[in-house]
């Protein structure tokens, strides 16, 4: 059994609104036209399930 338990957050912080901002220009910029049926996400590394 774990005696310690781990952050929520692999960053220890949350994404900032310009950080969300990059994600979202990448997206819809021509960079990202190869990239197909990925998941982006700008939360932070938060784990559901810290165990």
């Amino acid at each position: 059994m774990f005696t310690e338990r781990r952050p929520a957050s692999l960053l220890q912080r949350c994404a900032t609104p310009e950080e969300v901002v990059n994600l979202i220009c990448y997206v819809c910029s021509k960079a990202s036209s190869a990239t197909n049926g990925a998941a982006r996400r700008a939360y932070g590394g938060i784990v559901t399930n810290p165990f």
